[in-house]
């Protein structure tokens, strides 16, 4: 009878181990399918007030206030930089669970890409501001990052090219406006007229900037 008892016991004893495990199970499951949820809406949420502060910079910049552009692109940069290790984390290793190999490393370097273009294209709008108030230094900065983001925004190129040339440094725009010569000779019109259009006169304006600070 005393083997039948301690039997009893250790059976309930496993039961309620099993079901403690269950529970913990179902808690973790729980747990996830929460933090999923949570960090898509942080995503929805990020990309809708990031969304909404781009266009009023450059709203505000189409109107002349160059002051009020600067702080909203600057504010996009720096929440963009506070959220993207959560978003863009969050987002990659949801995908990543249910990738294999191969496409992971695809689909994160895409995503990578994507995300420096959208930064240089901001940083690239906040030194525009800054340097219609006067703020070279700033400006030079700013578009210096662009291009570290994108090495092919070739505006950020030209204007970091002028503000080298009006600050007394052609030397040190030579290398930039070599570059874009070397993308206006890469370029295929046919693929993209408007584009190769685009470089070739931005070309075209900094060599004019450049040969008259030699000349002069």
């Amino acid at each position: 009878m005393r083997f039948l008892a301690l039997a009893c016991v250790t059976s309930v004893l496993s039961l309620s181990s099993l079901s403690a495990h269950a529970l913990d199970t179902k808690v973790e499951e729980d747990t996830a399918i929460q933090r999923a949820v949570v960090q898509e809406e942080i995503v929805i949420e990020a990309k809708r007030n990031l969304g909404r502060q781009v266009q009023k910079g450059f709203a505000a910049f189409k109107a002349g206030d160059y002051e009020k552009a600067e702080s909203y692109f600057y504010r996009v940069r720096a929440r963009h930089q506070l959220q993207s290790s959560i978003t863009f984390q969050a987002f990659n290793d949801m995908w990543n669970v249910n990738m294999p190999t191969g496409a992971r490393d695809v689909h994160s370097a895409a995503s990578d890409r994507e995300v420096r273009k959208a930064l240089s294209i901001i940083y690239y709008m906040e030194g525009m501001a800054q340097r219609a108030q006067g703020e070279a230094m700033s400006a030079r900065r700013s578009f210096l990052r662009a291009i570290n983001m994108n090495p092919e925004h070739f505006d950020a190129r030209a204007d970091l090219s002028l503000v080298e040339i009006e600050r007394g440094k052609p030397s040190v725009a030579e290398r930039h406006i070599l570059r874009l010569a070397k993308d206006v000779q890469s370029c295929d019109a046919s693929d993209d007229a408007g584009y190769c259009a685009a470089v070739q006169d931005r070309l075209l304006q900094v060599e004019l900037a450049y040969g008259n600070a030699v000349v002069g």
